[in-house]
């Protein structure tokens, strides 16, 4: 099945056990951008998250708001992408790779 262009995936993780299951998921996601909510910093944890290549890293203790910031910046981001055409994006990529 086809992934949409700019997928994002928000993951939360109550615990290592549910990060650790996540892991099988893991070829799913190569091509969507990650937001993953983990239960704590420790360092096992970290390391494990960062199996699932995530964009973005939160704590389930945490309020949010930077994670809010970063998924309407993503969102944006996205919109912008699709305003412009594909012979748009070839000409600019010339302009900055030469002739």
């Amino acid at each position: 099945m086809p992934i949409e262009p700019d997928s994002i995936a928000v993951l939360s993780a109550s615990n290592r056990e549910e990060l650790q299951q996540m892991q099988l998921l893991r070829e799913l996601l190569t091509e969507i951008y990650v937001i993953l909510v983990i239960p704590d910093r420790k360092k096992n944890t970290l390391e494990l998250a960062h199996l699932l290549l995530p964009r973005f890293l939160s704590r389930k203790k945490d309020n949010f708001i930077d994670l809010s910031k970063v998924l309407n910046k993503m969102y944006i981001n996205s919109q912008n992408s699709r305003d412009v055409s594909l012979p748009q994006r070839r000409s600019r990529i010339g302009r900055h790779l030469g002739p």
